[in-house]
């Protein structure tokens, strides 16, 4: 894929959600007819980041709309002692928001649901419950440094992280009220709902948010829906054998793998040309394989 060249600016569109917090959405359609990707980031990784990948999708033909996590990046209110979300109120409240914010741009395009790292969580829930509700709406599902982070798939000094970080953060969260991540390091301010759920994952390689209205296993099982799945070289956080560990539990999906070998890490494929080009090109061809069964 060429540099897109300057970045272009998105159009900001705020969200408000039902405990009123006000997050803003990054808009890059550049045509309504254009495949549109909804982006959900990680923990601690704000939706600007995302500004170059985004610009070099739409440079290859995928409109993209960048979501932010609750309460970060320029999500306001920070999280305190008095949040209560967690990943079922993500996947409920705050991804559907973005889909109308997307739809309202991009009407009749083919949709995508798309996460890194804890973003893939929820957009995996995402899809999922809307399976189980019968809604038909996304075209396919793409994962980026993704995966689930059961302790006991790591190696190492990283396998040593996994086992004892997830649950120190847990307790310093419940202690505190929330993850102070402004003052410790690591994965920014969160609410602390949201740190039990991640640690529950961590703990038991299983979902079960709190307040859960449906099996998310069991729905990820009855999943239907092509996938990309992408992990990339140098990431401790989500290895390969962290993201197979999501893609398995898709049972019924059709799953395209990919691995970027350049040592890119966690984050820093969001900023490398490799990913989004994979991400284009496979977009491109579902969107394609819809439009052809549409007519």
């Amino acid at each position: 894929m060429t540099d897109p060249g300057p970045r272009a600016e998105p159009v900001v569109e705020e969200i408000r959600l039902p405990d009123g917090t006000v997050t803003p959405l990054r808009v890059f359609v550049t045509a309504p007819d254009r495949p549109t990707i909804v982006l959900w980031p990680g923990l601690g990784v704000p939706a600007a980041y995302f500004d170059l990948f985004a610009c070099r999708c739409g440079h290859a033909g995928v409109n993209v709309v960048v979501g932010e996590l609750r309460g970060q990046g320029r999500s306001r209110p920070r999280p305190s002692r008095a949040s209560r979300f967690g990943q079922q109120a993500l996947t409920t409240e705050d991804i559907p928001a973005a889909v109308a914010v997307a739809r309202r741009h991009a009407p009749t395009s083919p949709l995508f649901i798309a996460g890194h790292s804890m973003g893939g969580h929820i957009a995996s829930m995402f899809a999922a419950r809307n399976a189980v509700r019968g809604d038909s709406e996304i075209a396919g599902l793409i994962l980026v440094a993704s995966g689930v982070p059961y302790w006991k798939l790591y190696r190492g000094g990283q396998g040593l992280l996994a086992a004892v970080g997830p649950p120190a953060m847990h307790r310093v969260s419940k202690t505190l009220g929330y993850w102070p991540g402004s003052v410790i390091e690591g994965y920014g301010r969160q609410s602390r709902v949201l740190i039990r759920d991640w640690t529950y994952l961590n703990r038991n390689g299983t979902f079960a948010p709190r307040d859960a209205d449906v099996d998310y296993e069991a729905a990820m099982r009855q999943l239907r829906l092509p996938v990309c799945a992408i992990t990339v070289g140098a990431d401790t956080d989500a290895p390969p054998r962290v993201m197979s560990a999501l893609t398995a539990k898709l049972a019924d999906c059709v799953v395209d793998t990919h691995h970027v070998a350049a040592p890119l890490g966690h984050n820093r494929w969001a900023r490398d040309a490799r990913v989004p080009a994979i991400i284009a090109d496979w977009v491109g061809g579902i969107a394609a394989d819809v439009g052809t069964n549409r007519t």
